[in-house]
C-alpha cells in the first residue's frame, strides 16, 4: 500500500502545508473500508469512478492507489469544503503520494456538480457518497448517482450508523428493485463483540425499519464494517407511480 497511507493509519494524523498534525482518528475512513475501496477498483472493471465527499483525501487515496496499480483510470471527487474546513490538506495528500493524476477535483456543492456530469452525459463504474449526511442530502446525491452509473457498477455509503444515511439506504432496497446488497468486498470480519454491538446500536435506532433485520445480518453475521455496498443489477423499471412504504 502507499507510503502515504500507511502513515496515516500508523500516526491516525494527517499534516498540513506546514507539516503540522492534524488527528483524524475520529474522522478518518476505517482501514477495512478503505481496502475495500481498494479491492473493489482494482479487481473489477472500475474504470471511471466517483467520489461525494473528499476531505482529508484518505478513500481516494485508496481508489486512485487502486487505479495506478491497475494501470488505467480516472477519479473525480466533489466537495465544496476543502480549503475552507480542511485547509487542502486531501489535496497535498494525494500530490504527496503521487497520485494527483489521477484525480478531477471539483471545489463545489454535489447538487451543482452531478446534474452538470449527468448533462455531459458522463458514466461511472463505481460511486463513493461520502458528502452531506443529512438525508435530504445524501438522497439527492443518489438519485444522480444512480442516472450516473453503469448497469453492473457498484455503489457504496460510508457511515450507515447514521440514521439518515441508512433511512436512504431502505429506500434503496425496497424502492430500487434494480440494486442488490454486495458485500464480497469487504473480507475483513470484525472481532465478535464490535460486531455486536455496532449491529445493536444500529438496530436499536430504527428498529421498525423493513431493512433492518436485513442490514442487522449484514453486520452481525457477515461481518461488514460501518459502509454499504450496493451493485445495480438492471434499468429502473419501475411505473411512474411505483412506491413502496421504507
Amino acid at each position: 500500500m502507499n507510503s502515504v497511507i500507511k502513515k496515516i493509519y500508523q500516526t491516525k494524523c494527517v499534516e498540513n502545508e506546514k507539516g503540522q498534525p492534524i488527528n483524524v482518528l475520529s474522522s478518518c475512513l476505517q482501514y477495512d473500508v478503505g481496502v475495500s475501496l481498494y479491492n473493489l477498483i482494482r479487481n473489477t472493471r472500475g474504470k471511471n469512478t466517483l467520489e461525494v465527499g473528499f476531505g482529508y483525501g484518505v478513500s481516494t487515496l485508496f481508489i486512485c492507489q487502486a487505479h495506478l496499480d491497475k494501470g488505467e483510470g480516472t477519479h473525480t471527487s466533489i466537495d465544496p469544503l476543502e480549503r475552507r474546513d480542511y485547509q487542502s490538506v486531501g489535496l497535498l495528500n494525494l500530490k504527496r503520494a503521487g497520485l494527483e493524476g489521477f484525480l478531477r477535483f471539483f471545489e463545489a456543492p454535489s447538487h451543482d456538480i452531478l446534474p452538470e456530469l449527468l448533462f455531459k452525459k458522463e458514466r461511472f463504474d463505481f460511486i463513493f457518497i461520502d458528502g452531506d449526511h443529512k438525508f435530504t442530502s445524501a438522497f439527492l446525491d443518489f438519485v444522480y448517482a444512480d442516472k450516473l452509473l453503469n448497469i453492473g457498477g457498484h455503489m457504496m455509503f460510508d457511515d450507515v450508523w447514521l440514521p439518515p444515511i441508512r433511512k436512504v439506504i431502505n429506500f434503496i432496497l425496497k424502492n430500487d428493485r434494480n440494486y442488490e446488497l454486495s458485500s464480497e468486498f469487504v473480507w475483513r470480519k470484525n472481532p465478535v463483540w464490535k460486531r455486536v454491538l455496532c449491529a445493536l446500536r444500529n438496530f436499536m435506532q430504527t428498529p421498525f425499519s423493513p431493512d433492518a433485520f436485513i442490514l442487522l445480518k449484514e453486520r452481525l453475521i457477515d461481518g461488514i464494517p460501518n459502509c454499504c455496498i450496493l451493485k445495480k443489477i438492471s434499468a429502473d423499471s419501475r411505473n411512474q407511480i411505483y412506491y413502496t412504504p421504507f
